[in-house]
């Protein structure tokens, strides 16, 4: 069941720009409150509001309500995600295609294996405040040990689009990826949540 729910996820992030949608609005309380929140919290710390969007990537058919807001002094953005009444936030800063820190509240973010370079950390029952702290930290370690610069604000669907599918690429590059679900599930998110990223070369 979870090989065939990781197989699905796969093929459905072969296609981003199908999956992908840009709204104006989106009518949920439930989003619209944690939206609300965020903002609260991001607006004070130099985060502006950028958009909303959905994430047609679910297997039960729904959608993933997002928002994304951006930190010109930090060159990172912030996005909030909502489903089946859960709020997940990420920090992301991007250095090139291929190089990036991501930071998430959710375990969930452990589940598939991405390219050593597209450092991925996940801290639950952190605030707001600790989870920014603890990317901030990671930026600054891949910083000094590739003594490299994150990029300025780009498209952000751009963005998303090539993160899926260098993922994609790298996960069924994998000996065995097809049957490799259950550990991805029940092992490695498990092992890699709560522990900060490893820079190799720092």
């Amino acid at each position: 069941m979870i090989n065939r729910a990781v197989v699905g996820s796969i093929a459905t992030m072969r296609r981003p720009s199908e999956v992908l949608e840009v709204v104006s609005e989106i009518d949920d309380a439930g989003f619209q409150s944690a939206r609300d929140a965020f903002t609260a919290w991001a607006e004070p710390r130099g985060f502006i509001f950028e958009c909303n969007f959905l994430s047609h990537t679910l297997n039960d058919g729904n959608a993933i309500k997002c928002a994304a807001w951006w930190s010109d002094s930090q060159n990172t953005w912030a996005l909030v995600y909502y489903a089946n009444g859960l709020v997940n936030i990420d920090f992301v800063t991007r250095y090139s295609d291929t190089l990036g820190v991501t930071t998430a509240s959710t375990k969930d973010a452990m589940t598939l294996p991405n390219r050593t370079t597209a450092y991925t950390q996940a801290f639950t029952l952190l605030d707001n405040d600790e989870l920014y702290a603890r990317h901030q930290e990671a930026c600054s370690r891949v910083e000094a040990a590739e003594r490299i610069s994150p990029l300025p604000k780009q498209d952000l669907m751009e963005e998303v689009e090539k993160s899926m599918l260098y993922q994609v690429e790298y996960v069924t590059s994998l000996p065995l990826w097809r049957i490799r679900g259950v550990y991805w599930f029940f092992g490695r998110r498990n092992l890699k949540v709560n522990k900060p990223i490893t820079v190799a070369s720092a």
